[in-house]
């Protein structure tokens, strides 16, 4: 990886309260891992394993035993009375030619508002950082929504990892880019968040004028 993408650093989405992390080399010790795991194990509920795993575990199991010193945290926060929510997070790791996603996941309250989308965006440029304009990853193929998701974000099936007769269980996703483009899908995934605060806060104001 370059010296570039070895930076940890904060992108606030403009008029929200919301921003995104990045992080490099994150420490097992810190408090903040277990914010991550608490929220990893509401975005991905039926992965959760029955008997209650410890920080090593849980960083070995969601990293696919890379070592994280290698991985790329990209983390989605809401800032909110002095106090920061998790809501969202994607880790990643480069390989010989392109970004490599392990998780991409936003909780369930927070869905459908364009934080998933924004975090794909920002790998992207955590890819280019590391010289590349590729970002791939492995997905269920039983998972269509999911799959059909990654397609929406540019995403196109590349390998559907079958083996002879096996009928295959996994499909291999990639999705190629260039500079400008980011900078184009960065813009408009932070217009989407943007309108999505302004609609809810709209809401919640009209509310609170008919019950006072």
């Amino acid at each position: 990886m370059s010296e570039n993408a070895k930076r940890n650093y904060c992108l606030k989405i403009p008029k929200t309260p919301y921003f995104v992390q990045v992080i490099v080399n994150l420490v097992p010790e810190e408090e903040l891992v277990q914010t991550i795991k608490a929220v990893h194990e509401k975005c991905f509920s039926d992965e959760v394993p029955e008997v209650e795993e410890d920080i090593e575990s849980f960083l070995s199991r969601s990293t696919f035993c890379h070592e994280l010193t290698d991985c790329i945290w990209i983390l989605l926060w809401r800032s909110q009375k002095c106090k920061d929510e998790l809501l969202g997070l994607a880790t990643a790791v480069p390989y010989t030619s392109s970004l490599y996603g392990f998780n991409l996941g936003v909780i369930p309250s927070e869905r459908g508002r364009g934080f998933g989308r924004r975090m794909m965006h920002q790998a992207q440029i955590e890819a280019l950082r590391a010289g590349f304009h590729l970002i791939s990853a492995t997905v269920d193929i039983s998972k269509h929504n999911l799959v059909k998701y990654y397609q929406k974000l540019g995403a196109q099936v590349v390998n559907t990892n079958a083996f002879g007769s096996t009928a295959p269980t996994t499909c291999r996703i990639e999705n190629k880019f260039t500079e400008d483009e980011v900078i184009l899908t960065i813009l408009k995934s932070d217009a989407i968040i943007l309108k999505s605060f302004q609609r809810r806060k709209t809401k919640r104001l009209f509310k609170t004028s008919i019950f006072v």
